[in-house]
């Protein structure tokens, strides 16, 4: 499988699993999940993930890695340098009303990841508390019937605000460590 999934290969992964969830679910649990500063041992990722997709099968060993390259690379896409992260969902020639149920669906296993991640949600500063209120108004979203160029516009924009609040919470949650005594400089080579 590729690095970076797109919806066609993690409804690959779910399928892989006999899995009955929507695809989307599991990367915004695992998402809201990572974006808390939580990690998973690879057994917990398989058995969370496992859990998630409504699992009727254990996966074999090459699907465990299909899954252990998913997490990584998820983990990997929500650190990057280029913040190229972005919510794995269905494409356009679904229609917009499958789209939107999948990122209600895709906000609230983030939500639901975050909120049972260890994370203490006491005292979060009010950017995060805007945040947290943005993605459970857009996880209450109703599919709509019809297919419109604003709908389009707006999608991009809601989906836009969706990736750049889990980067935020990402930022906020998961701090660079610190590579040793700060008043000593690095090494350089010359």
């Amino acid at each position: 499988m590729d690095d970076i999934l797109d919806y066609d290969g993690l409804t690959e992964l779910v399928d892989m699993v006999d899995g009955n969830a929507e695809p989307a679910t599991l990367h915004g649990a695992l998402s809201g999940h990572l974006c808390a500063g939580a990690r998973y041992s690879d057994e917990q990722w398989l058995n969370t993930a496992m859990d998630i997709v409504e699992s009727r099968e254990q996966p074999v060993d090459r699907d465990k890695q299909d899954y252990f390259q998913f997490y990584s690379s998820t983990l990997a896409s929500l650190g990057a340098e280029d913040m190229d992260f972005m919510p794995i969902l269905p494409p356009e020639s679904v229609g917009m009303g499958q789209q939107l149920e999948a990122l209600s669906q895709w906000c609230s296993a983030f939500l639901a990841a975050f909120g049972t991640s260890g994370r203490d949600l006491r005292n979060l500063t009010e950017e995060v508390g805007e945040i947290l209120q943005d993605l459970a108004a857009i996880a209450q979203v109703e599919p709509m019937d019809d297919d419109s160029e604003s709908d389009a516009n707006d999608w991009m924009t809601v989906v836009e605000h969706v990736r750049l609040s889990a980067i935020n919470l990402y930022l906020e949650f998961n701090q660079a460590e610190p590579s040793g005594d700060s008043d000593t400089p690095e090494p350089s080579l010359h």
